[in-house]
């Protein structure tokens, strides 16, 4: 995604923002708006990537409860 298209999500989410009835989506859409202008910001910025990887979750062996062992090594 780029930081013009970044920009243009964040005018629709102002856009909405006024048009919307009650505070609260109000505030939700202008706080939707300034971190999409954020994102872009800094990504022009930094041209750092907006995506990280998610960490690999731990591959842990399951216990058994009455040993401590692990369940593969105390069959």
């Amino acid at each position: 995604m780029t930081p013009q298209e970044m920009r243009a999500n964040a005018h629709q989410c102002l856009s909405w923002s006024e048009a919307a009835h009650y505070r609260e989506n109000r505030e939700a859409f202008f706080a939707v708006a300034r971190a999409w202008m954020s994102a872009a910001i800094r990504l022009e910025r930094d041209n750092t990537p907006l995506e990280i990887p998610l960490p690999v979750a731990p591959t842990t062996m399951p216990l058994c409860l009455a040993t401590g062992q692990n369940v593969r090594s105390a069959a």
